[in-house]
């Protein structure tokens, strides 16, 4: 049998449905000073996540253009589901203090289903590099560790 390789690159279409459900603008308009955080790591140092731009909860556009940039420049690309509050910190990267509200947990649940099943790498280990998923599925992994953190602490 003869397998076709696929080369996995970020989908900024992807990127930025995933953004949109988790940051709908219904949502994140009762929150005008909200951020989002998107975090990176270089995939082939071991992907430690160390870094962050930080945008508007209405900038997913541009967040959107970071995120495929940066994964196709070999970083991996995280985002926490629920908004960042308070003063931004210079490095990017959010602490506890910064963590505010997300959008319902079992509507963006149904978003994984879909960009799971919809694109081949969804399933694959939180190091990979930018040949190995797309952004979006680094986007999917984040927010399932964050669900099942969420999930935890509330039983």
């Amino acid at each position: 049998m003869n397998a076709q390789t696929q080369t996995l690159a970020p989908n900024k279409a992807d990127i930025s449905a995933h953004l949109y459900a988790l940051f709908d603008p219904s949502f994140v308009q009762a929150y005008p000073d909200a951020w989002i955080e998107i975090a990176y790591g270089y995939a082939l140092t071991g992907g430690e996540v160390n870094a962050a731009q930080n945008f508007s909860v209405f900038q997913l556009q541009d967040a959107a253009k970071f995120a495929e940039a940066k994964n196709r420049a070999g970083y991996n690309i995280y985002v926490g589901p629920a908004i960042r509050q308070g003063s931004r910190p210079a490095t990017g990267r959010a602490v506890d203090r910064h963590v505010g509200p997300s959008s319902t947990v079992r509507g963006t649940r149904s978003v994984f289903r879909h960009l799971e099943g919809a694109r081949p790498g969804a399933g694959h280990d939180r190091y990979h590099g930018p040949r190995a998923a797309s952004a979006s599925a680094s986007l999917l992994q984040a927010g399932r560790r964050r669900f099942a953190r969420e999930a935890e602490g509330s039983k």
